[in-house]
């Protein structure tokens, strides 16, 4: 082993480690997950040093640039997890280790371009280069900046040659890193009266001045109120008036308990919670590491044991990950983790400023707070002593990246993280993953189960109600009143509400109860279709009908984000005459204003809730009265808890049902019982409407019952007929690019060198996606089934894929098309 080596992962697609000699004044700090720079072609890029090399390569090595930190940012056990993720999921090692790192590490330096002062006008050059020339007139800039304000994608060959011509000279920049915030703070010099100021601006600050109190006041928010400048302030300090002094600012969230997650405080745990937490609390004594399914019914407490098992694990001197889902993370949520915790717990999520995310990464990094909260990437925190990972709503599938390599699950993550932190893992659910609790009937997991809801509740009632013949009444109906009120007995039939919700939802009016309603499909309509001829308005980059949104007038892909105006004339037959079929939020938002017009309802889905603050602002209207019904996608399926909810409805329980995936059941189960779990959770009784068109599917039966293990002993047994997991693993192929021949070419090839490593029956396809078409790109894919009687951990099935991925990697590439490798997905679509 050669100390004066190292090989370090770095953030490209490449499944490699590389190779840079350590400098001498280096030697006694670089250690294994030390963060250091270093050259990479003509850029300069940031890498974690994974290991020390025992033999010198045979080509020349360049040496390390410098070091991040004086310490390494990723520990021993924190690299042999990166080094899990990477192998299991078949990533490159160093985009996997960036899941540890602070937010803004890795990034590749910035290239600038500049226009040479002496450079030859009268040179010949194409329109491109005039676009590329004209721009840098106005200042130097990236190439990336140059593409957006001239709107020309590819100019590399353009730059290349203008480089090449020195008509521009391209700098190195180092990319900038997220790193503290700073900010002026301003105190009183006692003993001064001020005499001598000039001008009305100095005395009129000067009196605002003594009214403050002694100590360090916000510069910022003082010059705002007062209409001063740092330079005003400057003058000030200058005569000896005030101090002025800049220092780092958390940016970090702080917390007030409110009245009502005050309250929370008291509660008082029944027998079950209490032997869960003692079970829990047993574990996290042996220092052995275990996995825990903590399966409760929707009410029964889960949150409070999570709340008694991490009070347990900071009492042992350990700390604690609460993972929650993205969906799920609401405010009410995290905030009952903070009361109980006050000043020891921090959020992170996607929805904070890149400073926010650096500052609690650093606050956590040096043991400021022992408790983190967050979605799937909160799993990474640099704590140390871990005790305790808790995984809550385990079955939910944004727990999978999907998007992003590596594609990794952060449950099943969660569980080697805790195995080699000797932590334990508590995952829980109402409804369990299929693979989960099969886990747990076979003893790799311990299975802990609340069967009774908390504070003596009980489990609404479920209705179903059939909307085939809903509809097929409502028409008969209609032909009874034509003769006396002709087409206006026809008016109003195509409406998603049915008479029996209706009128529940009249009945929770007149008590003041609040009402809740899922309809899982944003926009307006979901398609919009031609009356003469049967066209559906596609999007023209993928093979996904548009959606029709009311609140902008325009069509809008909920795949590739492109907007378009709705058709004045079909673009087949040229007719006038369009129907806007189906049923989203916005439309069912118009049909309860018609219906309740008294009502106050409140629409919370993602067109919705982008602005900050407006997710939580719905939520305390609702939770305060303010708003009568809550209507929203599957963000009102999880994580409220409303006492005054007394009635659920879901408008439609068929749009994941009919998905062509292996999972569609079990997600449809999950979801309506998750949503039918936010009724009666207080002293008062709920009650659930559940409308369909397919009253008779296995599903239902089983929410309309409560009844889990019912349907997952259906639900098994019919994975168990189609060797689909838990009883196999997959892995999923995917061949994308804007060639559809190309990608069809691809995919055979790859399916013929399939076939020579594994057994036929072991490989699906190739054959195109179910989403064929996606961003332009065209999609094929190969699903692999490893059987868990041969392939115990898909070990076989993996190795096989990465090796014809590998052998295809440079045909792919001359081909302009991609292949993507996903282990456990959490869906076949």
């Amino acid at each position: 082993m050669d100390h004066r080596l190292a090989d370090v992962a770095l953030p490209v697609p490449v499944a490699q480690l590389f190779t840079y000699s350590i400098p001498e004044h280096l030697t006694s700090v670089i250690v294994r997950g030390s963060v250091v720079t270093v050259p990479f072609g003509r850029s300069t890029l940031t890498g974690v040093v994974i290991s020390f090399p025992a033999v010198r390569p045979d080509i020349p090595v360049k040496p390390i640039h410098d070091v991040t930190e004086l310490e390494p940012l990723i520990g021993p056990a924190d690299l042999r997890l990166a080094a899990w993720i990477a192998d299991y999921y078949q990533a490159p090692l160093g985009e996997t280790v960036r899941l540890f790192l602070p937010p803004g590490y890795g990034h590749a330096a910035q290239r600038i371009m500049r226009l040479n002062a002496s450079y030859d006008t009268a040179a010949v050059l194409s329109a491109v280069q005039k676009k590329i020339v004209a721009r840098l007139t106005q200042g130097p800039a990236t190439i990336q900046q140059i593409g957006r304000s001239t709107g020309i994608k590819n100019l590399y060959t353009a730059v290349k040659d203008l480089a090449a011509r020195n008509i521009i000279t391209i700098e190195e920049r180092a990319a900038r890193q997220t790193t503290h915030k700073k900010a002026w703070f301003l105190s009183k010099v006692g003993g001064s009266d001020g005499s001598g100021l000039r001008g009305a601006t100095q005395r009129k600050l000067w009196e605002a001045l003594q009214t403050l109190n002694d100590g360090e006041h916000d510069a910022a928010a003082f010059m705002k109120e007062h209409g001063a400048s740092l330079a005003t302030l400057r003058a000030l300090e200058g005569r000896g008036l005030i101090t002025l002094r800049q220092k780092v600012v958390d940016r970090t969230a702080t917390f007030i308990p409110d009245e009502d997650t005050a309250r929370g405080l008291a509660i008082r745990m029944n027998e079950e919670q209490e032997m869960c937490v003692r079970t829990i609390s047993r574990s996290i004594d042996t220092g052995a590491s275990r996995t825990f399914l903590l399966h409760g019914i929707t009410g029964s407490g889960k949150t409070q044991v999570y709340i008694e098992s991490i009070r347990q694990t900071l009492e042992r001197g350990k700390t604690a990950i609460v993972l929650i889902p993205e969906i799920s993370l609401t405010p009410q949520t995290v905030r009952r983790f903070q009361t109980h915790f006050q000043g020891r717990v921090v959020w992170m999520h996607s929805r904070m400023s890149d400073g926010e995310r650096h500052d609690a990464w650093r606050a956590v990094h040096v043991g400021r707070y022992p408790i983190v909260i967050g979605p799937r990437s909160a799993l990474f925190a640099p704590l140390k002593e871990i005790g305790l990972i808790i995984v809550d709503e385990e079955h939910e599938s944004s727990y999978k990246q999907f998007d992003a390599t590596p594609r990794y699950h952060a449950r099943d993550a969660a569980i080697m993280r805790a195995s080699l932190h000797n932590a334990v893992v508590v995952l829980g659910s109402a409804t369990p993953s299929v693979e989960s609790y099969s886990n747990a009937l076979q003893e790799r997991y311990t299975l802990l189960t609340l069967n009774e809801r908390a504070d003596n509740a009980v489990l609404p009632p479920v209705t179903v109600v059939d909307m085939t013949e809903e509809r097929r009444r409502v028409f008969a109906d209609a032909k009874l009143k034509a003769k006396e009120l002709g087409k206006k007995a026809f008016e109003g039939l195509s409406r998603s509400i049915s008479s029996l919700l209706e009128q529940k939802i009249r009945e929770r009016l007149e008590r003041k109860e609040g009402v809740i309603l899922l309809q899982n499909r944003r926009g307006f309509a979901p398609f919009i279709e031609c009356r003469s001829c049967g066209h559906v308005e596609q999007c023209d980059q993928c093979s996904v009908t548009m959606t029709y949104h009311a609140t902008k007038k325009h069509l809008r892909c909920h795949y590739c984000g492109s907007v378009k105006a709705p058709p004045t004339a079909c673009r087949q037959c040229g007719g006038f005459d369009f129907a806007m079929n189906g049923f989203g939020t916005q439309r069912v938002e118009e049909e309860l204003n018609t219906l309740f017009p008294s009502a106050v309802v409140a629409r919370m889905d993602m067109d919705s809730t982008t602005r900050k603050g407006s997710h939580e602002r719905i939520l305390r209207e609702f939770g305060n009265g303010g708003t009568d019904i809550l209507l929203g996608t599957q963000m009102v399926a999880k994580g409220l808890d409303f006492p005054r909810v007394t009635l659920v409805g879901v408008i439609s329980a068929d749009t994941q049902m009919m998905l062509p995936d292996f999972r569609s059941a079990e997600r449809t189960f999950q979801l309506l019982t998750q949503v039918a779990g936010r009724a009666g959770r207080g002293t008062l009784a709920g009650e659930v409407i559940i409308q369909t068109s397919q009253p008779a599917h296995y599903a239902l039966k089983f929410v309309r019952e409560h009844d889990f293990t019912g349907f997952f002993a259906e639900e098994a047994e019919y994975r168990r007929s189609l060797l689909y997991p838990p009883f196999s693993r997959i892995i999923v192929l995917e061949f994308k690019g804007r060639s559809e021949q190309s990608v069809e070419q691809l995919a055979a090839e790859a399916g013929r060198k399939l076939l020579k490593l594994l057994p036929r029956d072991s490989v699906l396809g190739p054959s195109p996606a179910v989403l064929a078409k996606i961003k332009n790109d065209h999609r094929w894919q190969i699903i692999i089934k490893a059987p868990k009687e041969q392939d115990q951990n898909g070990t076989r099935a993996r190795h096989a894929a990465a090796r014809v991925v590998t052998e295809l990697h440079s045909p792919a590439v001359a081909a302009g098309c991609r292949i993507i490798i996903d282990v456990d997905p959490a869906s076949i679509l």
